[in-house]
């Protein structure tokens, strides 16, 4: 399956993280002049997902805040308008337990307020005491290059002011990989507004961007960003030496939030909280169109989001959509009919135009969380289907276990537990030297039991379920990991996401194939007992499955 990157890339450009803005520029709070409160919110752990994506959003129309999938980092650096990076203190799990919240505030609040009201309740229910201090940090600086910049001033001040996306063409053919270049037009914005607007999906992503180009006043200008399928981000800083900017990492002072006290058990809900913030009901598509799909359709289900709010599903199973809406492989269902993998359907649909907040480009902001339970509605209306989750024996399950290890200790057990895909400052990147082993996975201070937790985020390609921890190796550690990605490393696929052709080494005569060059490509468990001294194994064991109660095999009618 492949979902086209638009809309991510869209989506982080419009959410790019603002400047740090400290505590002492809020309102402060006295007792003739109390911070603003939730009215009520239920707080509880988050429930375990495939995907683990945390978002935020107020529900348009309604008196509902959401935050999903968050950690207390996320909802500190939301609470005090920081990035993560410049959270400071706190527990060494501050990124790894994960809340869902719901809460209840007035119609339209503004964001900034939702922010205040967030502090109290991380104050009240967290036990949340924090400081401001101003640290020297890195940072992406971005100045002018050697040559002018090709940019315009402004040809009309009074003239709409944004940046944002343009449409790429669409892929000749579902089975095409997606288009690598992204024009992104600005118009009458100052060089701190493009700061806010470049797209945090590249290298040095977390890191925050300041502007020393000096240039002021507004401008006009066009850029293209290149994708960087090895990468999984853009190519930022050399698309924008093209229009004469550098963007390079330096140190600059930043103020930062550090974190003096939390808890991490939050205060329970209120025992009324099922009747006075009762849960909303499931998003739904406006409307659906189900066909099936051409005869001569050939390839994976995609999935587009096209800006304007329309859902394009192709060439999908009931299966594989089952899959995606509930955040799940084909694998972890039980009890499959036949005609769930054999009957291939196209779906076009709309999101509810008035139900998200609409960005800089005039398209909705919709969490991919929300589209997922969209195509629940639509299996359960369309297709009748009903289905609940229980523990089932699973043989593909992934254990993983002791060998002969050879972890490194933890350099600092009190820094910060985290995972990230890349690497931390100063460190190098083992996939510039050799691209073709182009995923890595950079931990540090993690537990055998956090490693195998995440290890599912980052592998998707080869994990469908829980990692379960069998290694019975105590301590935390620090940890780089450096594999191929499954379809590399079974040499089917090449870096850049091109179907590698199979027959092409075939004999000048026509005769079998010659052997194949080894290609230095490496899989996950091959990478896991060579760089650690681990083994990552499939075994059968009990793991939570989606049993369908029932489903028709036909939709009913458009």
């Amino acid at each position: 399956m492949t979902l086209s990157i638009l809309p991510s890339i869209a989506l982080l450009a419009l959410s790019a993280l603002s400047p740090a803005v400290s505590a002492a520029q809020q309102v402060a709070a006295s007792p003739t002049n109390p911070p603003p409160r939730f009215e009520i919110a239920d707080i509880h752990s988050s429930p375990y997902s495939f995907q683990s994506n945390y978002f935020h959003s107020d529900l348009q129309g309604t008196d509902r805040y959401l935050f999903h999938q968050a950690s207390l980092l996320d909802l500190v650096a939301f609470a005090y308008k920081l990035e993560p990076s410049h959270v400071f203190g706190g527990p060494t799990w501050l990124e790894f337990n994960h809340y869902d919240i719901t809460a209840k505030q007035p119609p339209s609040t503004p964001v900034d307020t939702t922010r205040l009201m967030l502090r109290a309740l991380l104050a009240d229910r967290f036990k949340l005491v924090v400081h401001n201090d101003t640290r020297t940090m890195p940072a992406q600086i971005l100045t002018v290059g050697k040559d002018a910049p090709k940019m315009k001033h402004a040809a009309d001040a009074t003239s709409d002011t944004g940046c944002k996306f343009q449409q790429p063409p669409a892929p000749p053919a579902p089975d095409a990989p997606p288009p690598t270049s992204y024009p992104f037009n600005c118009r009458n914005v100052t060089m701190s507004q493009y700061v806010d607007a470049i797209p945090r999906f590249g290298a040095n992503q977390n890191y925050p961007i300041v502007d020393q180009t000096g240039l002021k006043g507004a401008w006009d200008f066009d850029i293209t960003y290149t994708l960087l399928p090895a990468r999984n981000g853009l190519d930022i800083a050399n698309d924008l030496d093209k229009i004469g900017l550098k963007l390079a990492l330096g140190q600059t002072p930043q103020t930062v939030l550090v974190i003096d006290n939390l808890v991490e058990k939050p205060e329970p809900n209120s025992p009324r909280i099922a009747e006075l913030l009762p849960p909303p009901p499931p998003p739904a598509f406006d409307v659906a169109v189900i066909k099936p799909s051409p005869p001569d359709a050939t390839g994976d289900m995609n999935i587009f989001f096209n800006p304007s709010g329309e859902v394009r599903v192709t060439h999908a199973t009931l299966q594989r959509m089952i899959g995606e809406a509930y955040d799940i492989s084909g694998a972890g269902i039980a009890d499959i009919p036949d005609f769930l993998g054999k009957d291939h359907w196209d779906v076009v649909a709309k999101i509810p135009q008035d139900a998200y907040p609409k960005g800089r480009n005039g398209s909705p902001e919709v969490p991919y969380d929300d589209i997922q339970l969209m195509l629940r509605s639509l299996l359960s209306e369309r297709f009748g289907m009903k289905a609940h989750f229980e523990d089932r024996p699973n043989d593909t399950a992934w254990v993983l276990s002791a060998a002969t290890p050879k972890l490194k200790k933890a350099a600092d057990p009190t820094v910060r537990t985290s995972c990230d895909n890349a690497p931390p400052p100063g460190e190098k990147d083992p996939r510039a030297a050799d691209p073709i082993r182009n995923r890595a996975m950079f931990c540090r201070n993690v537990t055998m039991a956090q490693f195998s937790n995440q290890l599912m985020y980052f592998a998707l390609d080869y994990i469908k379920s829980p990692v379960l921890d069998a290694t019975r190796v105590d301590g935390s550690y620090d940890i780089t990991l450096n594999w191929s990605t499954s379809r590399v490393a079974r040499g089917i696929e090449s870096i850049d996401g091109r179907t590698i052709n199979r027959n092409s080494n075939a004999g000048a005569s026509g005769g079998p194939p010659q052997a194949e060059e080894p290609s230095g490509a490496i899989s996950l468990p091959e990478a896991i007992s060579k760089e650690l001294g681990l083994k990552l194994e499939q075994q059968k064991r009990a793991t939570p499955m989606l049993i369908l109660d029932h489903i028709e095999r036909n939709p009913t009618e458009n």
